[in-house]
């Protein structure tokens, strides 16, 4: 079994990931801002939306990346402007870049 981390602040989108997580076996751990994923360890995958309410999924996945560089990480955003503009999709800590349809 695998530990995911979720980071969304959407609740809707956080369920729906989580339910599409859950029944292939992992544990799911569903967060809604930096400050709590901050407190996951051990993460195996992290999916991490760019825009949140205190800062952005690519702080998370330098975090996860400092302490597992294996950890997978996917960001989702529907900024993709924005995020490039922070280098999200030349980031070395993200591994996945996917655009949200808006």
């Amino acid at each position: 079994m695998k530990k995911i981390l979720i980071v969304e602040d959407s609740l809707i989108v956080r369920k729906m990931l989580e339910a599409l997580v859950k029944p292939l076996g992992h544990e799911v751990i569903g967060c809604e801002c930096v400050q709590e994923a901050m407190n996951v360890s051990g993460a195996h995958m992290a999916i991490l939306d760019y825009r949140l309410p205190d800062g952005t999924g690519l702080d998370v996945a330098k975090r996860l990346k400092a302490s597992n560089p294996s950890t997978t990480t996917v960001l989702l955003t529907a900024r993709g402007n924005e995020a490039e503009k922070e280098g999200a999709r030349t980031s070395k800590e993200i591994d996945i870049f996917l655009e949200k349809p808006v």
